[in-house]
């Protein structure tokens, strides 16, 4: 066996692993792996990637094949509305994640799927008034697939000719839009010659109508590919390159349009994002998929944000609260939003998915504040600017790195100012949370603060230093320890009866040794013992006032 031969195999076993691995364990970035002077030379390219959905059976298997070469076709075996996902690594440069699933031929709802040992099973219900199969393949596809994919394929061949296809598209037409993204994705309609001129027509009327019942609300643009399968093997792989090509082009006009508006994730936010999204197929009311609330599920934004910024603005003087108390509240927003590793969405969609309502309460709260002290309204749209100093500042954030650093500088503005008094009910420092500590200017922090602005022990990684205060900059020189995370009520239960009655004794008794609490045994122990001669005196006592109850005879 040759040098190159042998190296050629391990390259290949080599990749086999990383792919596996990074799939299944911590989706690191693809890895191309090449032989050049007998050396084996590893090239990682960006992780971001497309998705594209393919609805369809026999077409679409061979799109599937084209596409991911070691991949199985779809077994025959497969109950109708499972939806897999697969990687296609055809372009070394732009892996792909395909769907692949089928419309219903009938109206009955699927049975469950058998349980697999190779992956963990989620099972939840759709709402209660899906009741047909056509019906919840829409509710799947549109709410779990469609608002993340970039090109959608439909094989009308395989999914019951053009009348089928046409009422598939009218049903999606007909709902409302699924996901609150400015991105839509392309559709692929790929038909046989004999069906290409009424599929054709039937696409421009609908094209073409007016109001929700258009397929411009759902997709950008529609594009037919024609496909007829056929016994020719050379015929069907020009035919199968012709329909490739058209869907990489149109996965690059999606892709350049969502880094533009920053809606481009990385396999593992979408691997998150689709897993948010099936959660969300069996809950009511049917509201738009919003990926930047789904991004924000495990911190979500205060429920009293618009008290806390209400008090903030009050706690500025009249001239200082558009130019200093504004761009300080808009940097406190971006410091919410864009916490290390946090992916970067346009600063205007935030504001409009997170804070827009919290913000106009507070507008409507400060202009009742200022009418009932005779003082004139806000000169100024509050929301407007707050959301136009978001999206200023963001360059900064982005130039930075750390949204800490540029609401630092913002601070440093308000200490120039020494205006802000000391708030028990606001941290003014990033005025969205109840402040827990009190520096010893008189000025209270809160607990997230501290941790985020402070300087942290080298030894101990629960205390902090604060040296200076952010709002006055006095010299403060305090320490703060907080409360860790896991610091919280915990309770020891054990249980045992039975032959095994003993065994929970000796559990408290070596407890007990560890944690050196025999003497407070003690203590209880002598509390709530009888006294030898008190004890029968009030035994005495009782007995005495039982007996006048009754009667001497």
């Amino acid at each position: 066996m040759s040098r190159r031969t042998t190296l050629l195999r391990a390259a290949k076993v080599l990749k086999t692993a990383l792919l596996t691995y990074r799939e299944m364990v911590y989706d690191i970035d693809l890895t191309k792996i090449e032989s050049k002077d007998g050396i084996l030379w590893l090239r990682q390219i960006p992780k971001t990637r497309p998705k594209r959905v393919l609805i369809g059976n026999y077409t679409k298997s061979l799109l599937l094949t084209a596409m991911c070469p070691g991949s199985r076709p779809p077994s025959n075996a497969r109950h109708h509305g499972e939806v897999h996902l697969h990687v296609s690594h055809a372009r070394i440069t732009q892996p792909v994640f395909l769907a692949e699933g089928d419309l219903p031929v009938h109206n009955r709802l699927p049975s469950a799927p058998k349980s697999y040992r190779c992956h963990k099973i989620d099972e939840d219900c759709l709402l209660a008034d899906v009741h047909q199969a056509a019906q919840a393949a829409n509710e799947v596809y549109q709410r779990f697939l469609f608002p993340f994919v970039d090109v959608t394929c439909l094989f009308v061949a395989d999914i019951g000719r053009p009348d089928r296809a046409i009422e598939c598209l009218a049903s999606w037409a007909a709902t409302e839009p699924s996901s609150t993204s400015p991105i839509r994705p392309v559709l692929l309609v790929v038909v046989p010659r004999e069906h290409n001129q009424r599929m054709r027509g039937e696409l421009a009327r609908m094209s073409q109508q007016a109001g929700p019942a258009s397929l411009t609300r759902l997709f950008q643009s529609i594009v037919i590919v024609t496909f007829s399968p056929t016994q020719r093997r050379m015929w069907q792989r020009k035919q199968l390159g012709t329909l490739r090509r058209k869907v990489h082009e149109a996965i690059c006009v999606v892709h350049r349009e969502r880094r533009d508006k920053s809606f481009l994730f990385s396999a593992r936010h979408t691997v998150a994002f689709l897993q948010a999204a099936s959660q969300d197929l069996g809950r009511s009311p049917r509201s738009p998929v919003d990926s930047i609330q789904m991004a924000r599920a495990a911190n979500p934004v205060a429920s009293d944000l618009a008290t806390h910024l209400t008090h903030f603005f009050r706690g500025h003087a009249e001239a200082t609260l558009e130019s200093c108390a504004v761009p300080t509240a808009a940097s406190s927003l971006l410091l919410d939003q864009y916490p290390p590793g946090m992916h970067h969405f346009a600063p205007p969609d935030v504001f409009r998915s997170l804070y827009r309502d919290a913000c106009a309460q507070t507008a409507l709260a400060l202009d009742e504040i200022r009418a009932a002290a005779g003082m004139p309204l806000l000169a100024f749209d509050l929301c407007r600017r707050l959301e136009h100093s978001m999206t200023e500042q963001f360059s900064q954030v982005q130039r930075l790195g750390l949204a800490r650093e540029v609401h630092r500088q913002h601070l440093t503005g308000v200490q120039r100012h020494r205006q802000l008094p000391s708030s028990e009910s606001t941290c003014f420092v990033c005025a969205r949370r109840r402040p827990q500590y009190c520096l010893p200017c008189t000025h209270w922090v809160c607990q997230t603060c501290v941790c985020t602005f402070a300087r942290a022990d080298a030894a101990d990684p629960y205390l902090f230093h604060a040296d200076e205060c952010l709002l006055c900059g006095a010299t403060a020189g305090t320490c703060i320890r907080v409360r860790p995370a896991t610091a919280t009520t915990r309770i020891l239960s054990i249980d045992g009866g039975g032959t095994r009655g003993r065994a929970p004794l000796e559990f408290l008794s070596v407890l007990q040794l560890a944690f050196e609490t025999s003497r407070y045994t003690r203590i209880v122990r002598s509390l709530f013992r009888a006294a030898p001669f008190v004890a029968p005196a009030v035994e005495l006592v009782k007995s005495l006032l039982v007996d006048y109850k009754y009667a001497a005879d």
